[in-house]
């Protein structure tokens, strides 16, 4: 409703960058981009039980360009500074679980074609992102650079 009453005077590429400068230099997000509208998605298994659904955060879409021009910055830094090697997949433009697969088989093939043995250990990370120690991980970033 916001973008709909505000169209014509934030279409305007300078009324976005002030808001998003104002933000970033002060580093806090207006509260009305935390807001989120929270829709659940079935998964799998019994409709009636709630592990089966996961949820979808529908955010602010202002906020959404903000988070994209910052992921950009941050990969266009991480890469230049050498700090993302060719070994990470996740969440680099061009590469995915796929690649990540693809990579790791052509190893296990190489190998087996060398007459190496291959022994595999599988994880389940599928809760790993769920619980990262923000505290850690704004140490990581700000040991990287970012403040």
């Amino acid at each position: 409703m916001f973008l709909r009453e505000t169209a014509y005077n934030i279409a305007l590429p300078v009324s976005l960058t002030l808001i998003f400068r104002k933000s970033l230099n002060q580093s806090v997000l207006p509260e009305e981009w935390k807001c989120v509208n929270i829709t659940p998605i079935y998964k799998k298994g019994l409709r009636s039980e709630a592990e089966n659904y996961r949820p979808i955060s529908l955010t602010s879409a202002v906020c959404k360009v903000l988070e994209t021009i910052v992921k950009i910055q941050m990969t266009t830094y991480l890469d230049s500074e050498g700090i993302i090697t060719n070994h990470q997949h996740g969440f680099v433009t061009g590469r995915s679980c796929l690649t990540n697969l693809l990579y790791v088989f052509e190893d296990w093939t190489s190998n087996l074609d060398e007459g190496y043995g291959v022994d595999l250990i599988y994880l389940d990370y599928k809760k790993a992102f769920d619980t990262v120690p923000h505290k850690r991980l704004v140490n990581k970033l700000e040991h990287l650079g970012f403040t």
